[in-house]
C-alpha cells in the first residue's frame, strides 16, 4: 500500500503538466488534495486501520506525494502565469500600431497630399 502514494502523484503530476489553464489545475487540486474526497486525503483516513508501523510508512509515503503535488501545482501555475504575461506583453507590443495592409494602403495614398489617406480640409 505504500506504493500507493507515488502512483497517485505520478498520476497527478503527468495531469498537472498537461493542464492549460488555472480552472483545470484547480480540478486536480480538488480530484487530489480536497479536505474530504481529494484521493490523497482518502488514502491518509485509511491509515487508522493499519498496523503502526504500516502507518508510519503510509503516512510518510502520503505527505511526500502531497508536497510533490503541491510543487507542481506551484509550479505549473508559475508557468502559465508566465506564459499569460507573455502573451499580454506580445499584444501591448502590436498596441497603436496598424496593420500590415493599412500601412501599405497609408504608404500608397500619402503621395496623393492627403495625410494618412483622409480627406483634405478645406
Amino acid at each position: 500500500m505504500s506504493d500507493k502514494p507515488y502512483a497517485l502523484s505520478a498520476e497527478a503530476l503527468a495531469a498537472i503538466a498537461k493542464a492549460r489553464t488555472e480552472a483545470e489545475l484547480e480540478a486536480i487540486a480538488v480530484e487530489y488534495l480536497g479536505r474530504k474526497n481529494g484521493r490523497i486525503s482518502s488514502l491518509l483516513s485509511s491509515i487508522g486501520k493499519l498496523e503502526p508501523a504500516q502507518r508510519a510508512a503510509l503516512g510518510q509515503s502520503a505527505n511526500e506525494a502531497k508536497k510533490a503535488i503541491e510543487e507542481g501545482m506551484a509550479a505549473r501555475r508559475a508557468q502559465l502565469e508566465g506564459e499569460r504575461l507573455a502573451d499580454i506583453a506580445e499584444l501591448g507590443d502590436s498596441a497603436g500600431k496598424l496593420h500590415a495592409a493599412a500601412e501599405e494602403w497609408v504608404a500608397a495614398h500619402a503621395s496623393e497630399g492627403r495625410p494618412h489617406g483622409g480627406a483634405v480640409a478645406e
